[in-house]
């Protein structure tokens, strides 16, 4: 005869088979607060959610009589990831809608689950539910931001297969989905809250930010523990690369080459004044207002736009990649305005997309190809007036062609990494003559 399991052992035999799959969220698993919600499936749409101080709230009726074992392991795991990839700060510092970053970060924290061998619900948000602009099914291994405009553009919403209540989250057969179900809040730590009561009157008994961040850098450490004893591929490549960004500090600190040559190109923008009818002149008042009044021009000066380029080609090893992404950290830490990333090796993968944390850069590393920087200047040129940068950022190890003349009225530096680094060559096989080099092992 089998014993019943209670909420309470069901989950911590969950986490007992979440800890054989990844060992490396131990600590993770451990920090969270779980407290049972009686009816929180009717009462909050949700049957678990995790706030950002690490409280896991969850409807004891739901996890003891509807999921299975292997669909609370998939929710713990998937909570997690939620944690691990800032997804309520990048939701709130962007101004996105709760409800389709949600099921954006779902879709790109549920296919690393799969990779991992766990089996999503029908009602699971995938990649594969989300359709681009020609209408065809989006691949894994995009970006969160990503998936979030095409379901902007969808109206909100996969396209599911028509399984489920949307605003429960629930399975064919009338059962809840699970967390990370299709239209199943997750919670604060994914930037969408179950509740106003739920988020707010626990919050003080859960982690506080600094603890967050110690669960999220130990992590990172246990996952380059277990990468080292298991080998590359016993960890999704995207987790691998965050464990990545996590631990390593900048090579290049700015206060040398690289800091003078981003912050005087900054400098140079900031410079270009323009006059602006937009807002009033600060000397209007000696000419005073109202009709055949002189109207002066205030002056303004245009926010700089940075691009970092990263060169994802299959001359880049892992350990150039992680040198390049720690960069691209100083630059987003260090450098005012907009910041936008570009990801090529032969050719672009995506547009110039806007980001805030290093976090969001290393979500969008992909390639392995050829080496062209073409395309990168290519992009830059054919950049809107109002899109196109001012300052680009190449890290590469520099083994591929690049245009014979720099865009124009553009500042480039060529954050160039590795011990293998090489000044990039012309169409003529000439080496590039212009923009800023910066060799990182020379300068660390």
């Amino acid at each position: 005869m089998k014993t019943k399991l209670d909420h309470r052992q069901k989950l911590a035999a969950a986490r007992h088979v979440a800890l054989k799959l990844a060992p490396y969220y131990a600590t993770a698993l451990f920090s969270m607060v779980f407290v049972p919600v009686e009816g929180m499936l009717e009462k909050h749409g949700a049957a678990m959610g995790v706030t950002k101080t690490l409280i896991c709230h969850y409807d004891p009726r739901v996890v003891t009589e509807e999921w299975t074992l292997d669909d609370l392991v998939f929710g713990l795991l998937h909570e997690v990831g939620h944690i691990l990839r800032d997804h309520a700060q990048r939701c709130e510092e962007n101004g996105y809608e709760h409800a389709t970053w949600n099921l954006a970060g779902d879709a790109a924290i549920n296919d690393d689950l799969v990779a991992m061998g766990l089996k999503p619900l029908k009602t699971d948000m995938l990649p594969a539910k989300i359709k681009d602009d020609t209408g065809s099914p989006m691949r894994d291994g995009l970006t969160e931001e990503a998936y979030y405009d095409a379901l902007t553009k969808q109206g909100g919403d996969g396209d599911g297969d028509g399984d489920g209540d949307e605003s429960q989250g629930q399975q064919p057969n009338g059962k809840p989905g699970r967390p990370g179900s299709r239209g199943t809040p997750c919670g604060g730590c994914s930037g969408n809250k179950v509740s106003d009561d739920l988020e707010g009157d626990d919050s003080t008994k859960g982690r506080s930010a600094v603890e967050v961040e110690r669960v999220k850098k130990q992590v990172a450490r246990e996952i380059k523990e277990h990468i080292k004893e298991h080998g590359a591929g016993s960890v999704p490549g995207g987790l691998s690369r965050w464990a990545d960004a996590q631990l390593e500090p900048a090579k290049v600190a700015w206060q040398d080459k690289l800091r003078q040559a981003a912050l005087h190109g900054v400098e140079k923008v900031r410079g270009m004044l323009d006059y602006t009818y937009q807002r009033p002149s600060r000397r209007q008042s000696a000419m005073g207002y109202g009709a055949n009044t002189v109207l002066l021009p205030s002056m303004y000066a245009p926010k700089p736009r940075v691009m970092v380029a990263v060169d994802t080609s299959g001359s880049m090893g892992s350990a150039d990649l992680v040198e390049a992404m720690s960069e691209v950290d100083g630059v987003i830490k260090e450098v005012g305005g907009e910041i936008t990333i570009g990801i090529c090796d032969a050719e672009m993968h995506g547009g110039l997309d806007k980001v805030r944390t290093v976090s969001e850069a290393c979500d969008m590393l992909k390639g392995g190809g050829g080496t062209d920087f073409r395309p990168i200047f290519a992009a830059v040129e054919e950049a809107s007036v109002n899109a196109r940068p001012h300052i680009v950022i190449v890290a590469t190890d520099g083994d591929g062609p690049a245009p014979e003349l720099p865009p124009s009225n553009v500042t480039v530096i060529w954050l160039l990494v590795g011990s293998h680094a090489v000044t990039p060559y012309t169409s003529g096989r000439g080496r590039v003559e212009w923009g800023e080099k910066i060799w990182l092992k020379e300068a660390a």
